[in-house]
């Protein structure tokens, strides 16, 4: 199974931050490739990051979150994938 946590915080919706470790990490793979090093599980996350930012209804994502924040907790979105299949998306409460 692959899973990603995005944690948004006030200030820095789930999309900004999906969209920084996305782009951190596409700049770490590059890095990795060009040392022929084993890509490793970065692979993956970079694929689970790009399906999320390009398929899931991020816009429903950022208000479910915010209400959450807004509410005084703190979410995190879990991303996953099992054996390769669709992408889940699951939004946890986390603690006040």
């Amino acid at each position: 199974m692959e899973e990603v946590i995005l944690e948004p915080r006030p200030g820095r919706c789930v999309e900004t931050v999906a969209r920084q470790r996305y782009w951190r990490q596409v700049d770490a793979l590059m890095k990795r490739l060009a040392e022929d090093a084993d890509p490793g599980e970065l692979e993956q996350e970079v694929e689970l990051l790009h399906a999320f930012l390009e398929t899931a209804d991020v816009a429903s994502i950022r208000r479910q979150t915010e209400d959450l924040m807004e509410g005084g907790h703190h979410p995190r979105v879990v991303l996953r994938r099992y054996g390769g299949g669709a992408l889940h998306v699951d939004i946890e409460r986390g603690t006040r």
